[in-house]
């Protein structure tokens, strides 16, 4: 297993651009078996603009641990298959910042380069897919 620290921006859609054609994305019952080399350590994903809920600065979501132990299962959705699935908390907040909290979620590891955060919910179901882009902070300097 392999840990370091990364910096990187990642731009955010909050909409669901890419509609999930097997419906929800719901835990399967099938074996749980990860990948043998995994990164690990925590995953923090902080805002750099903020929106009316969530000002900048504060968490988005936080993953605690993307390796091993922190390892739900392996996708098998269509939009997903064979993205790693990693326990996650979301941060959320009505208007203003009010009565914020964190709500069970899980991070789906697509690529390198893109994310995705579904929003369980706590019972109710909120389901919810948020998906997060890398951002090329050079070409974004070059401009």
């Amino acid at each position: 297993a392999r840990q370091q620290e990364v910096a990187a921006a990642f731009e955010a859609e909050y909409g669901d651009p890419e509609p999930e054609p097997d419906g929800p994305f719901v835990r399967t019952k099938q074996p749980v078996t990860d990948y043998k080399d995994v990164p690990t350590g925590r995953l923090e994903a902080v805002k750099l603009t903020g929106d009316m809920n969530i000002p900048r600065g504060e968490y988005t979501f936080i993953a605690p641990e993307v390796g091993h132990d922190g390892f739900m299962r392996v996708a098998d959705e269509e939009t997903f298959k064979g993205a790693r699935v990693v326990r996650s908390a979301g941060h959320i907040a009505g208007r203003g910042f009010n009565d914020d909290q964190y709500m069970p979620s899980q991070l789906i590891m697509i690529s390198h380069d893109r994310l995705a955060q579904y929003w369980e919910g706590f019972g109710e179901g909120f389901g919810h897919i948020s998906y997060y882009q890398r951002v090329d902070l050079d070409a974004l300097l070059k401009i």
